[in-house]
């Protein structure tokens, strides 16, 4: 079996924090190889016992994925011509969820 890392070995491995992981999780984007059982999304199992959450070498792609996602990698690379980054002191960059990028777009 494939060694498994901890949620705090694999946020220093993606370069993110715990807590952008464990939301990933908890709003159930993407189940890692282990999660907390049980995984009652409503009732915040998942942040009760994110201690737990192990993931797997697969589990690194998909959420590297994810956070590439939710950071718009793509979204700010493809309106770079229209699309400046605001970074002044207190700069909040894009304000809308990654589920918007589409209805942006049209």
């Amino acid at each position: 079996m494939t060694e498994l890392l901890t949620v705090h070995e694999a946020a220093e491995r993606l370069g993110t924090d715990v807590m952008t992981l464990v939301e990933i999780v908890n709003v159930g984007d993407i189940v890692p190889a282990i999660s907390p059982k049980p995984r009652v999304l409503s009732g915040g199992e998942v942040w009760k016992n994110w201690r737990e959450i192990r993931l797997s070498e697969d589990d690194i792609a998909l959420f590297k994925a994810e956070i590439s996602r939710r950071r718009f990698e793509d979204f700010k690379a493809d309106y770079s011509d229209i699309y400046t980054p605001d970074s002044r002191p207190g700069g909040r960059g894009l304000d809308f969820g990654p589920g918007w990028t589409n209805i942006v777009k049209r």
